[in-house]
């Protein structure tokens, strides 16, 4: 009896190792299927704000000067929220899997990091793009942390 049970324990344990392996997978593909929705999402509603700007900036003035002003600023801000719900969304998440360095560091980005070059080189357009600018970058801080920590193979894998 002491043969078999030394026999079954390593086939046991390759077994729990091929379930570990098969739940990292599928967590892996759920992150995946997770971003290309909220990517898709964002990608649309971003392109109907920007078809639809000038129409909306019509309830706000009747002033043909402040409307011209606005529209083309607008144009150009509404090019932000392609990126911002992927970067919101990557800063909550990474806050609820008690990573708050990386959170703050992403939170960071969106707020302060990025924007405060933009208006001092580009002038009233800076001003315009200085958020979607800073998004953006966000965007690519936020892809390269999702990547260690989820792709890339190593110790700050969450799905190792």
């Amino acid at each position: 009896s002491g043969v078999i049970a030394d026999l079954e324990y390593p086939s046991f344990l390759a077994a729990d190792q091929v379930e570990e392996v098969i739940a990292r997978a599928a967590a892996a593909k759920l992150e995946r299927e997770r971003l290309a929705s909220i990517t898709n999402r964002h990608l649309h509603r971003g392109i109907l704000i920007v078809d639809y700007s000038e129409k909306a900036l019509a309830i706000f003035t009747d002033d043909p000067a402040t409307y011209e002003l606005a529209a083309a600023g607008f144009r150009l801000f509404a090019i932000n929220f392609l990126f911002s719900g992927i970067s919101i969304t990557s800063s909550g998440f990474f806050t609820a899997l008690s990573n708050g360095t990386i959170s703050a560091v992403i939170s960071f980005c969106r707020t302060l990091g990025f924007i405060v070059l933009s208006p001092k080189f580009l002038g009233i357009t800076g001003a315009w793009i200085a958020i979607p600018v800073a998004e953006f970058c966000t965007l690519l801080v936020t892809g390269v942390m999702h990547f260690v920590y989820f792709w890339k193979p190593g110790i700050r894998n969450y799905l190792r």
